[in-house]
């Protein structure tokens, strides 16, 4: 099975709308554009609230492709919007979670 997030901006803090859920995943394809962002994976049956890990991933820009085993991903911006100088544009994400 597979969930994708596609051209997101990752939020401030961590919220649904930037959330991957795939009970026994094994691995993440992440497309980080503009800015860092922080990656946090979490574990739990499915239709529950996963439990998510103490520590995060801090990924800036790039093409990554990380060997996991999970159940679900959440991101969240490294550095707020409103904190962004112009003309720089905020983090922007493409994820697939398999």
């Amino acid at each position: 099975m597979r969930a994708n997030l596609n051209n997101v901006q990752p939020p401030d803090e961590y919220e649904d709308g930037a959330t991957i859920r795939v009970t026994g995943a094994t691995a993440l394809f992440l497309s980080v554009s503009n800015q860092a962002v922080y990656v946090q994976f979490g574990y739990g049956p499915a239709g529950g609230a996963p439990s998510w890990d103490d520590e995060e991933m801090f990924r800036p820009p790039g093409i990554y492709q990380l060997d996991v085993e999970c159940d679900a991903v959440r991101f969240r911006a490294a550095l707020p919007e409103d904190e962004i100088p112009a003309p720089l544009k905020p983090a922007q994400i493409t994820a697939s979670l398999e």
